[in-house]
């Protein structure tokens, strides 16, 4: 059985230009060259935790006695999200925490209502003791900070992506388990 060691996260936002591709909903990244995601890293991703919340409908139908009992479950709803750990700080991190759209070391930037959501899309990446990818996943999100731990010696943010769906553009390839 496969161990992960290594979570990578990438997220390239709604309208950077790549590799002359404005990037979208609808146009993401290649992975020729592998610069496409890789000049995006999030660096320093210490843990991924998956969320899957779904809201069900129940249908019922009398049985031969005439109660009613449960007949079936039927999902109306489905959310995926990933929350990323990440040992270092970023300025996405920031971004999302004061909401002041996209910055720039060192530049000035105006606070705005904070808990900004920025779109785009998302590659993650996990591999094992031996280097062989275990999961390759890219998907469109919306990304919102969810946490910030500014402790003594270290900080922890948290960044989750919550999936939104994008038609035929999103892939999961899972290998070497």
């Amino acid at each position: 059985m496969a161990k992960i060691i290594g979570n990578h996260v990438y997220f390239v936002r709604e309208g950077l230009t790549v590799d002359t591709n404005t990037v979208s909903k609808t146009s993401k990244p290649d992975n020729d060259p592998v610069t496409n995601w890789t000049n995006y890293e999030l660096a320093n991703c210490s843990g991924i935790s998956p969320s899957v919340n779904t809201q069900k409908e129940s249908s019922y139908s009398p049985n031969a006695s005439g109660v009613y009992v449960k007949d079936d479950e039927i999902v109306t709803e489905t959310e995926v999200s990933f929350t990323c750990t990440f040992e270092t700080l970023s300025l996405l991190c920031y971004e999302l925490l004061f909401g002041s759209g996209t910055l720039t070391a060192g530049t000035q930037a105006q606070i705005l209502s904070g808990t900004a959501e920025v779109a785009g899309w998302v590659k993650l990446t996990q591999k094992d003791n031996a280097g062989n990818s275990i999961l390759d996943a890219e998907f469109w999100a919306k990304a919102t900070v969810s946490q910030v731990n500014f402790e003594r010696a270290i900080s922890r943010p948290q960044i989750e992506f919550a999936m939104v769906e994008a038609g035929d553009k999103g892939t999961v390839t899972v290998s070497n388990l």
